[in-house]
């Protein structure tokens, strides 16, 4: 996605997912589709 004009601060963001690992906790999940919320 590209702005139309100079951006003046950065996205928020809700949650951050940290992809990597075995996802032992999380059951096996793929973990960037892992629902939040």
């Amino acid at each position: 996605m590209t702005a139309a004009g100079p951006v003046d601060h950065a996205p928020e963001y809700d949650a951050l997912v940290l992809a990597g690992g075995a996802a032992r906790r999380l059951g096996g999940a793929d973990k960037p589709g892992v629902r939040v919320g």
